[in-house]
């Protein structure tokens, strides 16, 4: 079974960290799924610390307004 996932590398989404506000990443890579849905590693665009997350925690930047 492939997992699909809804954003591509390069792309940049919206995640909200706990504890912290929202704040714009950039996807690195797509992770096979676990606990249920496809996971991303994440570049944050303001301090480069990347990190795991799944895919129902993020958001699509473009369609920010």
């Amino acid at each position: 079974m492939t997992d699909r996932h809804l954003y591509a590398i390069d792309e940049v989404v919206t995640f909200q960290p706990v504890g912290q506000a929202e704040q714009a990443f950039t996807i690195v890579r797509q992770m096979p799924a676990e606990r249920g849905g496809p996971q991303y590693r994440l570049r944050s665009n303001a301090t480069g610390q990347e990190r795991v997350a799944e895919e129902a925690h993020l958001k699509s930047a473009s369609s920010q307004s």
